[in-house]
């Protein structure tokens, strides 16, 4: 049965290369990767959106909807290693992923109906893991401040609302939904194309100042992309199912 944590609950976890477990959870992953982490990881590397793609990621179709999720891939090595993954550590710590900011707490779909104490998170408590038993104790609100003081926190809540939307999820996309999503979701460097040269967007971006902020402003495109997904395919699928 999983524990389920809330922003007041106390979390005891420390991690560091003084535990004898320090990297093994970095190996054999199925991490998920959101637009932010994207963004962050190929701003490190100093890659395009394309090339990041193209040299770490995986897509694999999941849930009902057929969504085309992103998975970092791992090394071709005996222990599936993340490709990030150093003997001193995580080479990109300070870009490194949500799903890994997060732990030991992994961030759950939203509730339709939010519980008296807030959000909830699951706590992840792997048999290799000493972390559980160190100092200091933290509040989960706590943790989650030092581990995602910028925006980290708030896509990937946007990212996951999308995802696990009812209206959504319950429905296959069709080949064509599912290129739109990885395009407006993941790949940056096409979804400007389409914004700036493609007229794809003119009937849904008829604001000239806003259009030319996003080809400039990462963060602001990210949720663009995002809250333009949820509006066409949420209206598709309603249509859908009023006529079905």
């Amino acid at each position: 049965m999983e524990t389920l944590l809330q922003l007041d609950h106390p979390l005891r976890f420390a991690c560091g290369p003084d535990l004898p477990c320090f990297t093994v959870c970095c190996s054999d992953l199925d991490l998920v990767l959101t637009p932010y982490d994207l963004l962050r990881l190929q701003r490190r590397l100093g890659l395009s959106s394309e090339q990041f793609l193209a040299r770490y990621t995986e897509r694999q179709l999941r849930g009902r909807a057929d969504l085309p999720f992103l998975f970092l891939r791992m090394r071709d090595d005996e222990k599936k290693s993340c490709p990030f993954l150093t003997p001193q550590g995580c080479a990109v710590y300070s870009d490194r992923p949500l799903a890994c900011r997060l732990y030991p707490l992994g961030l759950l779909p939203p509730a339709p109906e939010i519980k008296s104490g807030g959000e909830e998170f699951k706590l992840i408590q792997e048999p290799d893991c000493q972390g559980h038993q160190q100092q200091p104790e933290w509040m989960v609100k706590e943790w989650l401040a030092d581990q995602c003081p910028g925006e980290e926190l708030d896509l990937g809540r946007a990212f996951s609302g999308l995802c696990f939307d009812p209206q959504l999820r319950n429905r296959p996309l069709t080949l064509d939904q599912r290129e739109l999503f990885y395009t407006a979701a993941y790949n940056f460097d096409r979804l400007r194309r389409l914004i700036s040269e493609d007229g794809f967007f003119k009937p849904y971006l008829k604001d000239p100042e806003l259009a030319a902020r996003l080809l400039t402003d990462d963060i602001a495109l990210i949720r663009y992309g995002l809250s333009w997904l949820r509006s066409c395919l949420l209206s598709e699928a309603e249509r859908s199912a009023n006529s079905g």
